[in-house]
């Protein structure tokens, strides 16, 4: 009879956290795009640009919205995929098991990276541009 090797309680405890995650990133972006999550220094999209003004922190959040919720769903699906992989190809055996949902853990969140990049890297161009048009504005008003 084989038995549960001690580190299932932690793989475990890894995939459930690794959907929570997931699941408060694309929350995260929902709030901060509908304005309800302020500029701060903890969560969000935060660049020079967006922390130069309210405007810029809103319209950042607003563009970089669907792809940060797509990266937070994969994030959360990876959770949920890697206990089903390892459950399923590693059923009887605890060490393939073990290996499978390693593989999974560490190869699945890197996917949920790259819209992440992109979310930042999008909103942090649109916070630029709101910021040079204050500045011109400002600059305008000034002469």
């Amino acid at each position: 009879m084989q038995t549960a090797p001690p580190s299932w309680p932690l793989l475990w405890a890894l995939m459930i956290s690794m959907a929570v995650v997931g699941w408060f990133v694309a929350n995260v972006a929902n709030r901060a795009a509908d304005g309800k999550i302020q500029k701060n220094g903890w969560i969000g999209i935060r660049t020079k640009a967006t922390r130069s003004c309210d405007d810029a922190w809103l319209i950042a959040h607003q563009v970089g919205r669907s792809r940060t919720v797509f990266g937070g769903n994969i994030l959360a699906a990876s959770g949920v995929a890697s206990a089903g992989l390892g459950l399923l190809v590693g059923f009887g055996d605890p060490a393939r098991t073990i290996v499978v949902w390693a593989i999974a853990v560490s190869v699945l969140p890197l996917v949920s990276v790259v819209p992440l990049v992109m979310a930042t890297n999008e909103g942090d161009q649109a916070a630029r541009a709101v910021t040079h048009r204050r500045q011109a504005s400002d600059d305008d008003n000034v002469s």
